[in-house]
């Protein structure tokens, strides 16, 4: 019986340290657009593979195009309620950028992990793990 407690302490430890069921996959890149290149990290958050956020880092070559990123990233973050931008550098991070009205856009909002590795891997060419 002792030994029982133990391995069901152990197994409820173990789930705790985890993340209680959250699943995360990460996706890295380099983007490229009109010229200029990006080196992208794209972290999704899963529960029970539906999505419960997603954050962006960029990383620019240089100081002065991450402000122009940064500006324009900024004007979506006042217009979209629970995003988040903070730059630093040549460093971009987004956060909750799945709370954006895409559907608004034309675009269909990703809501589950498959629908997330597709479009990282197929529209942003990044490679998911």
């Amino acid at each position: 019986m002792k030994k029982y407690s133990i391995l069901v302490v152990c197994a409820l430890m173990l789930f705790a340290l985890a993340g209680c069921g959250k699943d995360k996959v990460v996706c890295k890149g380099t983007l490229e657009e009109g010229g200029l290149s990006a080196d992208a990290e794209m972290i999704a958050e899963f529960d029970k593979d539906v999505v419960s956020d997603i954050t962006v880092n960029y990383t620019l070559k240089d100081e002065e195009t991450a402000k122009t990123w940064c500006a324009l990233f900024q004007l979506m973050q006042d217009e979209s309620k629970g995003v988040t931008v903070k730059c630093s550098g040549k460093k971009i991070t987004i956060k909750g950028i799945d709370k954006m009205d895409s559907e608004d856009e034309g675009e269909t909002p990703i809501k589950t992990k498959e629908e997330f590795i597709k479009y990282a891997e197929e529209e942003s060419k990044l490679k998911c793990k």
